[in-house]
């Protein structure tokens, strides 16, 4: 394959991969004692807002949604220093939430247990 071919197949994969976690759940939590799941989409969507309820912790891990497509268009621009930087730091905010023991689970403030 020449480069084309693979700057191409990367792209359509990232996005495929990313399009497959979006038809999956986000997470599974325990809020006053009734176990909830949460959708990847509603997450997706509502993640840009979550500051408003009181998320702030939520809305810098849900920055890694951006940074992801800041590393895609710096991809296909060849920008190489800065797609490799901004994919890292996404991978860095993702991975950093399955160290969290509890997030958010309602707007006053409430903590609910993560699985």
């Amino acid at each position: 394959m020449d480069s084309g071919k693979n700057k191409m197949f990367i792209i359509i994969l990232s996005l495929s991969l990313f399009g497959a976690s979006l038809t999956q759940n986000a997470i599974t939590f325990n809020y006053n004692n009734e176990i909830k799941e949460a959708s990847s989409i509603d997450y997706f969507f509502m993640g840009s807002i979550a500051f408003f309820g009181g998320g702030l912790l939520e809305q810098i891990i849900w920055m890694a949604n951006p940074l992801s497509l800041f590393a895609l268009i710096h991809f296909i621009k060849n920008n190489d220093k800065k797609a490799v930087l901004s994919s890292f730091s996404a991978c860095c905010l993702a991975i950093s939430f399955s160290f969290w023991n509890e997030i958010l689970g309602a707007e006053s403030g409430a903590m609910a247990d993560f699985h």
